[in-house]
Formats: C-alpha cells, structure tokens, sequence
C-alpha cells in the first residue's frame, strides 16, 4: 500500500508541473491574456480517466449496490459526452466534473489508485486552467497550487 501512494504523489506531483507548464504557455492572440479552459479542454481531460475508471468499475463484482446503481447511471451521460467532446458545451463540462468527482472517484479509490491518480491529475490540470483565466481576469497572478483539487487522503468509497 505504501508503494500505491508513493506512486500516486509521484504521479500527482508531475500532473501538477506539467498544468502549470501548460497553463503558463497558454494565451489568445495578442492579448496575452491566458485562455479560459473550453468545455472541449475540459472533456480531453477528463474522459481518457474517466472512461477507463468506468470500465474497470464495471467488472468488479465487489461493489455496493449503491455504488453499482451510481456507476450504472453515470456511464451512458459520460458515454454520450465523450463521445462528442470536441463539440461539449458547458453543462457537458460540469457533468463529466459531477460524475468524475462525486460519482466516480470515490468508487475507484478504493479499488484502484492509479484510475483515481489520473482522476486527480485531470482536476488538477483542469483546475489550474480555470485559476490562471480567474487571475488574468483579476489583474494578478495565478496561485502557485491549485486551492479546490480534490484530495485523495481519507475518502473512502460508498
């Protein structure tokens, strides 16, 4: 177990670099205002993850009922969204951030902690996106960590 979460931090602490390489690098046009994440970022992000935390899901026979019943609901919404990302509007966006975050990740830390690794990563690399377009949008600077990426330390599933 001590070598999941060595590997989890490890895996974060990368995802975290490479967000905020990403998110530095990222502007419009002449105005070098950082970008706002698009739904269709946001969709890239999250449905490699969470699709492949889904699927391992669904074959393990060990889940709650409940936890069954959530992951029975929320496969065919992040199904019909992934399937379209490129085109994903907002509601989409925060759909796929519901389902990944509320519905998914709580399933998947405890059965699997690479799924929930790259779970994370995405929110984290989502998350920074979203606090550099508010600090552009502010005037200032964008925090150096990302204040509402989800912890993974003392969930456990449903």
């Amino acid at each position: 177990m001590k070598h999941h979460a060595t590997h989890l931090m490890q895996n974060l602490s990368l995802t975290l670099a490479a967000a905020l390489a990403l998110t530095a690098c990222a502007n419009t046009g002449n105005s070098g205002a950082p970008a706002a994440p698009a739904p269709a970022q946001i969709a890239a992000e999250l449905c490699p993850p969470l699709q492949a935390a889904i699927i391992a899901l669904q074959v393990d026979t060990g889940l709650s009922v409940t936890a069954q019943a959530d992951l029975a609901a929320a496969a065919p919404q992040a199904a019909r969204v992934c399937a379209a990302a490129s085109q994903a509007t907002l509601g989409d966006a925060a759909a796929l951030q519901s389902l990944a975050f509320s519905v998914v990740l709580p399933i998947v830390q405890e059965k699997d902690p690479q799924l929930a690794a790259d779970l994370l990563a995405a929110q984290i690399i989502i998350t920074t996106m979203e606090q550099v377009q508010l600090a552009a949008q502010a005037g200032g600077s964008a925090p150096s960590t990302p204040a509402s990426a989800p912890s993974a330390v003392g969930h456990n599933s449903p």
